[in-house]
């Protein structure tokens, strides 16, 4: 339909792939005038959460955040990812070509780009800021004549126009400016880098000023309100300054405030005289509340317990976080002692009265979709006929992931949850066999580029076997038990493993799971991923 005025156009969609992107694609896409995420970032800034009007804010809780001004081919950004630091992001207007990290992007020259550096440079988490300013326009290597007939470029700035000279014009100037202005946003970083972190050195010190204390997480009042009356209607106070109430103390009728009531457990910050009748002081005296015509009171009002947990909660849940890190810290290290012994386990060779059976590939699915599968006749060489099981472990139906979910909304209706699948991948092959099975683990097939039966010992469960179905369901149900132990909300069905997180632990769940399976020597993908509304349906597939 027509429209008069401005028409503003925002798209909130990126395509799928875009860390595949490379530096020339990046380019042009700027050229255009798009602004693509940039994926320097992704570990601290959200794009799921913001509002209209809200800038991406940083979530980084436990690391260091480190700059690079004017990074270029952001080569120091590198280095200190390469060393760990991955919370190190270069600045700059453009991506350049060959580029050895992807910078956040931002014209220093402009006051749009100083105001979106300084947000990000003013992280509360600030550690360090490297800067290289452009250097061209105030080279003391233009003041070098050269020998004729050779000319050097010339001067752009002196002692006394340190400035740039009064006889700049056309490019020559528009260089010297924008230097300049490079070089007054640098001094701001660096006003703000001393002040910032010298008052992180005096709070690990335990030195600084209260005034200048950092912060708590969750604030001690939720507000603070004004009652403004005549003294007279607030000579009688309900708790001494400093106090909380012991219960709920009506506010006067002629007393202006945004409550009827103040309720228990309010805190009266302070009471001030905003009107003193001074002809009845000495000039000496202070006024003083009793003196006062109009007294002000200030209270602060208290969160409920159920709004400072979630409060506590959302600011950082850093208690299941140390937790989970403690827990991985002592079976990493046992993981380390059993390296050579994994070692010793995947050495192998065929053995006398080793059996062997028949491995031969069935096609499944049609077209493009058509994959082949090895199946690993273990009934023919009578493997199966000779194990037995005295249990039958059952995976985790569809009605267990639902009383999960349902649990959530009921104990959190109001919290934004996320979910995701974990799906092991080729989940047979990551389990390994029992030294005692590996003498009739053996799978013959013919190869068909020696045009000769070939022989191999498997390592891992065969697809095939009684027992591997049994086995796997065992181990997977292992794993689930292990994830509900460091306070997983997830659910197991075969090789799939979907899990739940409140918004706050999200980016932490999504670490565990992953530095579990890591551990385990899992490997998983993240193909399938969900949040908001819950849907459970068959694939279409099926």
């Amino acid at each position: 339909m027509p429209w008069s005025g401005h028409r503003v156009v925002m798209a909130g969609f990126v395509i799928k792939g875009y860390e595949a992107i490379s530096s020339s694609d990046h380019n042009t896409l700027l050229s255009l005038g798009f602004h693509p995420p940039d994926l320097s970032t992704g570990d601290l800034v959200r794009h799921g959460d913001l509002a209209v009007l809200e800038r991406p804010r940083f979530l980084a809780p436990t690391v260091p955040v480190i700059f690079e001004l004017f990074a270029g081919t952001g080569r120091v950004t590198a280095c200190l990812r390469r060393l760990g630091l991955h919370s190190a992001h270069g600045i700059d207007h453009v991506v350049v070509p060959e580029a050895s990290s992807t910078p956040l992007i931002a014209d220093l020259t402009t006051l749009e780009g100083q105001q979106l550096a300084m947000f990000w440079i003013s992280n509360p988490l600030l550690s360090a800021v490297f800067a290289a300013p452009p250097c061209g326009t105030c080279s003391r290597a233009r003041d070098i004549p050269l020998p004729a007939p050779h000319s050097g470029p010339a001067p752009l700035r002196s002692a006394s126009y340190p400035d740039g000279l009064p006889s700049l014009t056309g490019p020559n100037l528009s260089r010297v400016q924008a230097a300049n202005a490079c070089y007054e946003f640098l001094a701001q970083v660096a006003t703000l880098c001393h002040t910032s972190l010298l008052t992180a050195c005096r709070a690990a010190a335990n030195q600084q000023p209260k005034a200048s204390k950092f912060p708590a997480l969750v604030p001690e009042h939720r507000s603070v309100v004004l009652v403004r009356g005549p003294r007279a209607a607030l000579a009688a106070l309900p708790c001494e300054p400093m106090s909380r109430l012991k219960a709920a103390w009506t506010v006067p009728a002629c007393c202006s405030c945004t409550l009827a009531q103040i309720p228990p457990d309010a805190q009266l910050l302070r009471q001030t005289p905003l009107s003193v009748n001074k002809g009845s002081l000495p000039d000496a005296t202070q006024p003083s509340f009793a003196d006062a015509e109009i007294g002000e009171l200030a209270w602060g009002i208290p969160h409920s317990p159920e709004a400072f947990l979630k409060a506590a909660t959302k600011a950082g849940p850093k208690g299941l976080a140390k937790f989970r890190d403690e827990w991985f810290e002592k079976w990493e290290a046992r993981a380390i002692e059993l390296e050579q012994a994994e070692k010793d386990l995947k050495a192998s060779s065929l053995e006398p009265g080793a059996l062997v059976s028949r491995r031969f590939g069935i096609l499944q699915g049609t077209g493009d979709d058509a994959k082949a599968r090895l199946i690993d006749d273990m009934s023919a060489s009578t493997v199966n006929s000779a194990v037995q099981v005295c249990e039958s472990p059952q995976p985790h139906s569809i009605d267990v992931i639902g009383c999960l979910l349902l649990e959530c909304l009921e104990n959190f209706p109001r919290d934004r949850f996320l979910g995701r699948s974990f799906d092991l991948k080729s989940a047979y092959r990551q389990l390994g066999l029992s030294e005692d099975a590996l003498q009739h683990a053996y799978v013959a097939f013919y190869d068909q580029e020696d045009k000769l039966p070939s022989i191999h010992q498997l390592s891992a469960l065969p697809f095939g076997a009684v027992r591997s179905v049994h086995s796997f369901l065992r181990v997977s149900h292992s794993l689930w038990e292990i994830g509900c132990s460091l306070g997983l909300l997830w659910a197991c069905y075969f090789d799939d493993f979907p899990v739940v997180a409140g918004d706050s632990t999200a980016g932490n769940t999504t670490s565990t799971v992953t530095r579990l399976f890591n551990l385990l020597g899992v490997s998983f993908n993240l193909e399938h991923f969900t949040s908001g509304r819950v849907e459970v349906s068959n694939t279409a597939s099926r």
